[in-house]
């Protein structure tokens, strides 16, 4: 699979330490075990309900049971999870309503953290094998470091026919940091950025908060007021978000090698995917700037360079 925009730009595997092939692959089990492809903005929350953790509980364990009185969600989302791994178990969980069709559902997530046309390129990919995926743009990069500066446009005509298709365009907040960690600042920002990208004509209903850089105090992205034009979108991950039953994520794959220290593992996402069955919920978070087609040239400082799956990936 080669893409236009990595024939126009020379950099464009600058990053790349998983090949496109990988997403295929992955793709492939989900057809297999039969997946349902949801995105954040399907799920049975508002923005409204969002100002209190609980009610991610009570999202998850209705999506998982089917049955509404709260204090019961609990015992019987408890129970439907033993059945999961207990055929025997399985009678019990009639009782309290098991939702059907029990087949797996899955999550796909992008944070278009670097280089947002690869977000694009990945989408296009998945429009291609019948997949939709939740993706998240800012609206403007902060530079991690002096020389981390970057190129950051949006091509707001393919995110239009993308989202058209079936795809969730929602917004990467990183208010904080752009705000030098001022809180007013910064929902000032969080309020133009969500009003730029709605002006393009984006269905915006959904914010993921940036992992990004802390500042004093620890103050970050997540600590942006969750009030003023933030406050009518859901929060769907990083700090807050959806419940699942499995996950995996791609966000420490730049961790270095540490002399001395060989803790760092990233489990294969193949096998992570292969283990859905039931009615399981799986959410899976690829940044799009780590996938493409030839390995970057430092690779061999990164711990997952260690990692035999990883290098059958490429054969290294």
């Amino acid at each position: 699979m080669q893409h236009l925009s990595s024939l126009i730009e020379p950099q464009y595997d600058r990053y790349t330490l998983f090949p496109f092939s990988l997403v295929e692959s992955l793709i492939a089990i989900f057809h297999d075990r039969g997946v349902v492809f949801e995105c954040f903005s399907d799920q049975q929350i508002s923005a409204n309900e969002c100002q209190s953790n609980i009610k991610y509980h009570e999202e998850y364990t209705l999506w998982k049971t089917g049955f509404c009185f709260f204090p019961l969600q609990i015992a019987a989302t408890t129970l439907c999870r033993i059945a999961l791994r207990d055929e025997r178990m399985a009678a019990m969980t009639r009782i309290f309503a098991l939702r059907q069709p029990r087949t797996p559902t899955v999550i796909l997530h992008h944070d278009a953290d670097r280089q947002p046309h690869k977000t694009v390129d990945m989408m296009h990919l998945e429009l291609k094998h019948g997949v939709t995926s939740s993706n998240y743009f800012f609206v403007k990069r902060c530079a991690r470091w002096l020389g981390d500066e970057e190129l950051y446009d949006l091509d707001f005509n393919a995110l239009q026919k993308l989202e058209k298709n079936g795809f969730e365009i929602g917004y990467h907040c990183n208010a904080m940091e752009q705000s030098g960690y001022n809180t007013l600042r910064a929902l000032e920002i969080a309020n133009s950025d969500i009003e730029m990208l709605q002006s393009h004509h984006l269905n915006i209903r959904t914010f993921v908060p940036h992992g990004g850089v802390p500042g004093a105090g620890g103050l970050n992205n997540e600590h942006t007021p969750y009030s003023g034009r933030l406050a009518d979108l859901v929060w769907a991950y990083n700090c807050r978000g959806f419940l699942n039953d499995v996950s995996w994520s791609d966000g420490y794959a730049e961790s270095p090698i540490i002399p001395g220290n060989d803790q760092f593992r990233l489990k294969d996402p193949r096998v992570v995917a292969a283990s859905l069955k039931g009615r399981m919920r799986g959410h899976f978070l690829l940044h799009p700037q780590y996938y493409g087609h030839t390995l970057r040239p430092d690779w061999e400082s990164f711990a997952i360079s260690q990692q035999k799956w990883w290098r059958n990936l490429w054969n290294v």
